[in-house]
């Protein structure tokens, strides 16, 4: 069986300064985020997006070819739903603003303050799990069937309420967190 990465899907680092790129992956590793894919040309990034889902993006505001400014609006029009932080040497309020309200989730100035990047990148990657675990529990809970009606054989009915309670059991079965039913 091979290694677990974390997150499930990758996070996706553009930037076109090589060292930048290593130096994100590098930092990224050394707090247990090991699954990186890194761009340096971000014209290969929609392709990419295109055939590759991601959890998050963190994205150089300035880069050749197509900025940042350029990018983010397209990453949201064509993957809705993909958080993506904004890193840039510019700090200004007008660059801010104009940034958030093209859609970044968070904005970072350079040099970049590693634990900021840090917890923007876990709470990220913690919001886009919780929300694909809500929109997967949404399906699943209107969906009539179980998975493993043999797990409940033993039990004798034909209440909604109580086949509504195994799915739920099934569907919380995978969770770390405590679960109490009574």
């Amino acid at each position: 069986m091979g290694r677990v990465l974390y997150p499930p899907l990758p996070v996706l680092v553009i930037d076109d300064d090589e060292a930048a790129l290593k130096n994100y992956r590098l930092l990224l590793h050394s707090e247990g985020i090991d699954n990186v894919h890194l761009c340096q040309d971000s014209t290969e990034v929609l392709p990419l997006l295109k055939k590759n889902k991601v959890e998050c993006i963190i994205m150089d505001l300035r880069m050749p070819n197509i900025s940042g400014e350029e990018l983010r609006p397209r990453i949201k029009e064509d993957f809705p739903g993909t958080p993506v932080i904004i890193i840039t040497g510019v700090d200004d309020t007008e660059t801010v603003v104009r940034c958030m309200k093209m859609g970044a989730d968070d904005f970072l100035v350079k040099p970049i303050d590693k634990n900021r990047l840090i917890a923007s990148v876990k709470n990220l990657i913690k919001y886009t799990l919780l929300e694909r675990e809500h929109l997967q529990l949404k399906l699943r809970f209107l969906d009539p069937r179980l998975d493993h009606p043999e797990v409940f054989s033993e039990f004798d009915t034909e209440d909604d309420a109580m086949k509504t309670i195994f799915r739920y059991m099934e569907m919380t079965a995978g969770s770390t967190e405590p679960i109490l039913i009574t």
